[in-house]
């Protein structure tokens, strides 16, 4: 690690099953493989050898308290291991080089004009292409969704970085095509277009700060384009809000679970597998003063990381 000390303390928490997908099993005392309790990590790396780690993360306005919030996002990065993490909330792109020129076998990516960014270990991942969609398509759209193609283990996979409408009454006004709720209904059935149109057989991962809940009932949620299709499409992170706990929502401030992460049929047997997981990360829990501390330099929301296995 370049110019860092490692702070080590992350405790994570476990989620993943709405249908035959578990994301992982427990043992008879109800602990997953790593011997912790099935709903979380207590302490150590989030990625692992044999998995391809993948975490979204919102980083509020990054850096939030300049180059202290840069050392401790690096820092983070650097204890969690991930393949590849997804950012949202850049707003500033020269100090994003600037963190991952701090990171250790790191490589990085941001798109121009929407916040969004990618960071990767260039040792396990091989970028092929990056790309906009839906560039004319602000309404539904306030920041372009920001697709990667990638090859990990001699898999092409595309990862599909968002961050939808913020704000709304928890009713979808279908009167009113600039309700923030009919607006990220829009763009979930405009994801769900795209992917069957043009990425009808890939392995797909969507991302990212959504600002909506998947658990609300048909009548308010905004997911209904995937939720509709458990055939197609399966949110990892279903089981956060299955238990919900303030201690695994990925936005306590509220508290609720805004930041999710979506995947193709394409995935579900790899979820479904014991070394998988998606799991809520308490990146509060590196900081002395925990969350007071990591919401002044960090960011307000937790990142989310999903691990996928393949035989």
């Amino acid at each position: 690690m370049k110019y860092l000390a490692l702070l080590l303390i992350v405790l994570v928490f476990a989620c993943g099953e709405n249908t035959d997908i578990t994301g992982g099993s427990d043992d008879d005392n109800g602990n997953d493989d790593n011997g912790t309790d099935s709903l979380y990590i207590e302490t150590g790396p989030f990625g692992t050898d044999s998995t391809l780690d993948v975490i979204t993360w919102n980083i509020e306005h990054f850096p939030k308290q300049g180059d202290s919030t840069i050392v401790h996002v690096a820092n983070l990065i650097e204890t969690l291991q991930p393949d590849i993490v997804a950012l949202q909330e850049i707003d500033n792109s020269a100090d994003f080089y600037n963190l991952v020129n701090m990171l250790d076998s790191y490589d990085g990516i941001v798109a121009s004009h929407n916040s969004l960014a990618f960071v990767y270990n260039a040792l396990t991942i091989e970028r092929i292409d990056t790309y906009m969609i839906y560039t004319d398509e602000s309404r539904p759209f306030p920041r372009r969704p920001f697709v990667w193609e990638v090859r990990w283990q001699g898999r092409l996979i595309y990862i599909i970085n968002n961050h939808l409408k913020a704000f709304g009454d928890n009713y979808i006004d279908m009167g009113n095509e600039w309700d923030e709720e009919t607006r990220r209904l829009d763009a979930c059935q405009l994801l769900h277009e795209y992917i069957s149109q043009n990425l009808p057989d890939a392995l797909v991962i969507v991302v990212g700060d959504m600002n909506d809940c998947i658990e609300e009932p048909t009548e308010t949620n905004v997911f209904r384009a995937f939720l509709d299709r458990p055939a197609e499409y399966y949110f990892a992170d279903m089981h956060l809000v299955e238990n919900p706990d303030v201690n695994t929502y990925s936005y306590p401030g509220w508290p609720s679970h805004l930041d999710h992460i979506l995947i193709s049929n394409e995935l579900f047997e790899s979820f479904n597998h014991p070394a998988s997981a998606c799991l809520t990360i308490k990146a509060e829990n590196y900081l002395p003063n925990k969350w007071v501390q990591y919401e002044e330099k960090v960011s307000d929301h937790r990142p989310v990381g999903l691990r996928l296995f393949f035989e």
